[in-house]
């Protein structure tokens, strides 16, 4: 077919990826059909383009290699090269059937030029900047091996060779013709853990063919795997997206929603991991070195290899680096005086920094300040680029914030499970108390305005109002905003109104989105959060009661599992830091476990019980009302949310720490609070019955929605 037999592929024909499946495959592997357009035949096709192309020294290299990617993409192979290309493509694809079933991928790999340099070889096996072209049909074909070729001039292929002080025109590439697998999961797996080079087998797999996987499309478990016990351990996420063949009558493939049914489970039971473990551990016996190898499975169940490479370093090598980088422990001790040092200078260089802040957005936003909205583009532009120039210098006060709250979550986690067999949800309550950071501020000035907004009789009416008199919900929100601020009701009301815009005017729906709008900039959206608290009667002393009692409550619980004084004080000192750390988000599904029982588990932030209807919110501009005594289901939230929260009988989301913005929020207001619930939204039907435990995190579905058969 291609001129070059199984069996007698060498890496200066085909290259390195293509040479190493000859070998899988001659060694009896699972690699579907392929076959070869070796190097030569790019040669002959570059070589008959030479009187379209200027002379290598006439123009510079990178300008000589755009010329040459034109020309190859529309070299289209013919004649007797053509006729095997579309008989290979006939017997590669006779019988298929399936989603993949009569197509081929084509792949593009450098060989070894004159330098020596080719892709996926021991020394660099991750350049991987030729092209491939996946579902091709028969009328494609002969296009996409052009394609190919091309890619080996193209911009970034070019720029990789440059930075490496290679001759980006001395590039050469072999195609590989493979019969597509009607794959339904996909995997990456190496044989050593990427991260440190442990001996551990680690698996990322995904519903679909592998390209979600290897290019970030598609959402993936992780499964680890110890070869000495064949214990499997796995990170599951609730999956939303998939990469798979492309619609009737398209080319390539496209990303799709997974199906209901597959989203929540493992895409790999642990026996069909340990089989994935077992099977690239022969490929890795087979080379003599670590390997990153990517693979499909069949609906049949059947584990095909589609490629094969080493690893970036071998183990041995990456523990060497590391060995070289490792500080004596003798400089080690002496280092940790002066970072004992900015440890314990952090609280004020943090309280600095929020003061220069504060006073920056005072010289930008505040009462004297020019509008933003009469500033010219250019003036805007200038002033964002003043503004950031500022904070960049400073900005360093804010990373290490965020590395000191996680080093501290990590404490505080630890050591009451070492020293009173607690486990994380022992700390919500002993979060709670102690001085207010911004959150808790920003959401108890809601709370104090609210108390004098219900203390004005028409204000309240109008906040409270059923006919809004043929207005919109907005319409009505911005004439009741609209007389507050012209004091209407009162002018100490007006003036209370105004303090919360200029404290916390920024405050609002995806507020770190800069083409979002504030409350600043809309003030009637203050009302929107106002009218809930009116409502429930909401107030600051309540609120701190709440909090008070919560944490008098954790307290004594420490002091009965704990009844070391020392133990609790360092304890008290972990957690009145924590409070200083800035939110650390936990990622997407990290919690995402069930019991048989279809219990979700989460980490609890809240203490207390609550039942009711769930009500799931993906876009936090639904009205408050519709959140009222529901039990709000999200993937997360920000200060924008407060108005439903606050509406809600508790908070279920999936991210977060006990640090978040839900979880704080949800010690403030008193109400059973869960966070980092993974699958919460996909798994809670919207006006479900459900149960929340906000201290051990549990949410427990115990009805289907109302009107919902069965």
């Amino acid at each position: 077919m291609s001129g070059v037999p199984a069996g007698s592929m060498s890496t200066g024909e085909v290259g390195h990826q293509f040479a190493r499946l000859d070998t899988l495959r001659d060694a009896g592997f699972p690699v579907p059909e392929f076959f070869c357009v070796p190097a030569s035949e790019f040669d002959r096709a570059l070589d008959g383009l030479s009187g379209a192309l200027p002379p290598r020294s006439a123009v510079p290299g990178a300008q000589w290699c755009g010329f040459a990617a034109s020309a190859l993409a529309g070299a289209v192979p013919d004649g007797a090269l053509a006729a095997r290309l579309l008989a290979g493509f006939d017997e590669l694809t006779r019988g298929g059937a399936g989603s993949g079933g009569g197509t081929v991928a084509v792949r593009a790999f450098a060989v070894p030029g004159p330098d020596g340099a080719a892709e996926d070889s021991a020394g660099d096996p991750f350049a991987g900047l030729s092209d491939s072209f996946l579902y091709v049909r028969r009328d494609g074909l002969l296009e996409a091996v052009a394609r190919c070729w091309a890619s080996a001039f193209k911009a970034e292929a070019v720029r990789y060779r440059e930075f490496r002080g290679l001759d980006p025109a001395a590039a050469r590439v072999a195609v590989g013709v493979q019969r597509m697998v009607p794959g339904g999961r996909s995997f990456v797996a190496f044989t050593r853990d990427p991260r440190d080079g442990a001996r551990r087998h680690v698996i990322a797999a995904a519903h679909g063919i592998g390209e979600g996987v290897v290019q970030e499309k598609a959402d993936v478990d992780h499964f680890f795997v110890d070869p000495g016990t064949g214990r499997v351990e796995a990170e599951v996420v609730t999956k939303d997206r998939m990469v798979g063949p492309p619609a009737d009558g398209g080319e390539g493939p496209r990303t799709v929603r997974v199906p209901d049914e597959l989203r929540v489970p493992p895409v790999l039971t642990g026996e069909q991991a340990g089989e994935v473990a077992d099977l690239v551990a022969r490929v890795e016996v087979l080379f003599g070195c670590p390997q990153d190898i990517e693979g499909t499975i069949t609906p049949d169940g059947a584990v095909h290899l589609v490629q094969a490479r080493p690893l970036a370093a071998p183990p041995e090598r990456a523990r060497e680096a590391r060995a070289e980088h490792r500080w004596p422990r003798a400089r080690v001790a002496a280092a940790l005086p002066a970072l004992a040092w900015r440890a314990a200078g952090h609280r004020r260089a943090t309280v600095r920094f929020l003061r220069w802040w504060d006073a920056l957005m005072a010289d930008v936003r505040g009462p004297a300040a020019r509008p933003l909205a009469e500033y010219t583009p250019d003036e805007l532009i200038t002033l964002y680029r003043w503004v950031w120039a500022e904070a960049s210098v400073r900005w360093g006060v804010t990373l290490a914030n965020g590395v000191y709250g996680l080093l501290l979550m990590r404490a505080a986690t630890a050591l009451p499970r070492r020293w009173a067999g607690a486990g994380p949800e022992v700390l919500p309550g002993l979060l709670c108390g102690g001085p207010e950071n911004r959150s808790l501020a920003a959401a108890r000035a809601a709370l104090v305005l609210a108390e004098r907004a219900a203390g004005a009789p028409a204000l309240k009416a109008a906040l409270l109002a059923d006919d809004l008199g043929g207005r919109t919900d907005e319409e009505h929100l911005r004439a009741v905003w609209d007389d507050v601020a012209a004091g209407r009701h009162g002018a100490f009301l007006a003036a209370s109104a105004r303090a919360y815009l200029r404290r916390c005017g920024d405050r609002a729906v995806h507020d770190l989105k800069l083409d979002e709008p504030t409350p600043r900039q809309r003030p009637w959206m203050t009302a929107a959060v106002l009218r809930p608290l009116v409502r429930q009667g909401a107030t600051a002393a309540a609120s701190r009661a709440a909090e008070a009692r919560e944490a008098a409550g954790a307290r004594r619980r420490l002091r009965e599992s704990c009844p070391g004084p020392a133990k609790r004080a360092v304890l008290r000192v972990l957690l009145g830091m924590m409070r200083w750390s800035v939110p650390a988000a936990c990622p997407p599904g990290e919690q995402d476990a069930a019991a048989a029982d279809g219990t979700l588990r989460g980490l609890g932030s809240c203490g207390g019980t609550v039942r009711g209807r769930a009500k799931v919110v993906l876009d936090p501009r639904v009205p408050p009302g519709d959140c009222a005594g529901r039990i709000l289901v999200a993937r997360e939230t920000d200060p924008g949310w407060l108005a439903l929260m606050i509406a809600a009988s508790g908070p279920v989301v999936e991210r977060g720490t006990l640090l978040s913005h839900t979880a704080v929020t949800g010690r403030l207001l008193g109400v059973p609070t869960a966070v980092a619930v993974g699958g919460a939204v996909a798994r809670i039907p919207d006006g479900a019955w459900i149960e929340l435990d906000g201290r051990s995190g549990t949410v427990r579905i115990l009805g289907a929605p109302a009107g919902a058969a069965g």
